[in-house]
């Protein structure tokens, strides 16, 4: 069955930025694997999206929240059973989280790893 998703194909055929290596990320523990912090030090941590949280509220509700807040590449909105379908298809890839900016150190399993960035604190 091929994906109607970027992010699925992504997963399926891509090289993780993190571990260099193709995606595993239900075998992954590498995102877990945080920088340091201390004095002098601000972390920035970006926002993701829970997969397994939004699976866990299976709802015709939390489908329809869902579907209101994505949409296709060309623009077009997701019917709610597109949304659970995609949702489940990602789990089953082994992610768990979608970004929801942009994230240069972002893992699908662990979302943001964090960024430093030198001030006080």
């Amino acid at each position: 069955m091929s994906s109607k998703f970027a992010l699925s194909e992504h997963l399926r055929t891509g090289v993780c930025q993190i571990t260099g290596k193709p995606y595993n990320c239900a075998r992954c523990d590498e995102g877990k694997k945080k920088g340091p912090t201390g004095k002098g030090n601000i972390r920035t941590l970006h926002v993701n999206m829970s997969i397994s949280g939004a699976m866990r509220r299976d709802g015709e509700q939390e489908w329809n929240r869902l579907a209101g807040i994505m949409q296709y590449e060309d623009g077009r909105k997701l019917a709610p059973k597109d949304v659970r379908a995609y949702f489940h298809e990602l789990h089953a890839l082994g992610a768990d989280a979608l970004p929801m900016c942009e994230c240069d150190n972002f893992c699908y399993r662990h979302g943001c790893r964090g960024h430093r960035e030198e001030g006080e604190l």
